[in-house]
């Protein structure tokens, strides 16, 4: 068929007609054809495959990051009280590791 009828532009349609050209292709043609479509589909699967690597990276380093956060915000949390009842910065820093310059800027 050179000329798709006017309803074959159309989605269904137009799927159906697709399928015919295909199907109508010589054997090299279709050999290629096929070969197109394995590459094309491995190379969506390494895209996938990537992008699911990137995110699972990125969720991994910020749970890493906010567990880093919160740990800092507890010790300083920890050094503040530890200050108001009267222990010694040197003291503090001993127990928690914070750096004195960290605990007299709390």
């Amino acid at each position: 068929m050179k000329m798709p009828p006017k309803w074959g532009t159309e989605k269904p349609c137009k799927s159906i007609l697709e399928a015919f050209e295909i199907e109508d292709f010589s054997k090299e043609k279709r050999k290629q054809y096929n070969q197109d479509m394995y590459d094309e589909k491995r190379r969506n699967g390494e895209l996938i495959a990537a992008r699911n690597e990137g995110r699972a990276e990125g969720h991994a380093e910020g749970h890493a990051e906010g567990h880093a956060e919160g740990r800092a915000e507890a010790l300083a949390e920890t050094a503040r009280r530890m200050l108001a009842s009267g222990i010694s910065a040197v003291q503090i820093s001993e127990l928690t590791g914070l750096s004195i310059e960290d605990i007299t800027a709390l």
